[in-house]
């Protein structure tokens, strides 16, 4: 998932991946009995809540940061940025784990 941090049409698109992550593991919830299944659904719940989390931080950053500096200072959010990243890659895992299984 990239993000361009002074996109509108990117920031939206952000919105509206996470909000379709939250309803399918919504659906998934209810349904799921399975010990293994629901340990990987929690992991994409929780993945999804910090990446929304971190998005949303970033965001806030560069409005800031642009609105007071001029300019947004990528290598002061470094760590955040690759933990988005990695929060990002475990979600794809996590989905594809769930996608290879025959939990529903």
């Amino acid at each position: 998932m990239f993000l361009t941090f002074h996109n509108e049409t990117d920031r939206q698109k952000f919105s509206v991946r996470i909000t379709s992550l939250n309803e399918q593991i919504s659906i998934l919830d209810n349904k799921i009995n399975d010990t293994e299944a629901r340990k990987v659904l929690d992991d994409i719940k929780s993945g999804t809540e910090e990446l929304q989390s971190i998005g949303e931080s970033l965001f806030k950053a560069y409005d800031y940061e642009t609105r007071t500096m001029g300019k947004f200072e990528y290598e002061n959010h470094e760590e955040l940025i690759r933990r988005f990243d990695d929060v990002a890659a475990e979600i794809r895992s996590d989905v594809l784990n769930w996608q290879e299984s025959s939990w529903i």
